[in-house]
């Protein structure tokens, strides 16, 4: 596991279903799925599970790519997915999310849960995520408000400072030209950002 660029040694932590907030998480963002055969980028791959609910949720014809800076990670997800039945339909990526070596425009959509928390600086991270969606395509970010950090026990390094605020990732987002609509819940939000069609 990576923590601000840095990989962490030891205790990764137990599967909490995102501290019993998977099921509303996941509900939320397929709500916001499209039912044709897309692109779709996992950023973060961590213990699998937004790979394995887009996995049972797209398309037979979609194809799923995830991505994570940690080849420990990948693998430990790999097996897990593979136990699963579900290696055949998804892409393992080892690599940085400020970095992806995909070409530009190659996504429907790029999706995060629960990972943004880990990026030190967010900005290189939603050009990148930017550059590689198509146009009209869309950006689904999920994480943990900062007032997360007094509410739930992590079991990995985390501060309240680690977290950001939906209005910082909106911002960015915005300043790099995307469309944004942000939904705020008790712990965590989800924030939509659509590139807009070239004029």
């Amino acid at each position: 596991m990576y923590y601000k660029g840095k990989k962490l040694k030891g205790h990764t932590g137990v599967r909490s279903d995102l501290h019993g907030l998977g099921p509303r998480v996941r509900a939320e963002l397929a709500k916001r799925l499209s039912n044709d055969d897309v692109r779709v980028l996992d950023v973060g791959t961590g213990l699998a599970g937004n790979a394995e609910f887009l996995a049972g949720s797209l398309s037979k014809g979609s194809r799923i790519w995830t991505l994570d800076p940690s080849s420990e990670v990948l693998a430990k997800a790999k097996k897990t997915l593979a136990a699963k039945g579900l290696g055949s339909r998804i892409q393992f990526v080892l690599a940085s999310a400020d970095e992806t070596g995909f070409r530009t425009g190659f996504f429907e959509y790029v999706i995060s849960v629960m990972a943004l928390h880990h990026i030190e600086d967010l900005k290189p991270t939603m050009k990148e995520m930017m550059r590689i969606l198509k146009a009209r395509g869309e950006i689904l970010l999920a994480d943990f408000k900062p007032e997360a950090a007094d509410e739930f026990h992590f079991t990995t390094r985390h501060a309240k400072s680690d977290f950001f605020t939906p209005s910082h990732v909106a911002r960015i987002l915005k300043r790099e030209g995307a469309d944004v609509v942000t939904h705020s819940f008790d712990f965590w939000y989800l924030i939509e950002a659509t590139i807009p069609a070239a004029d």
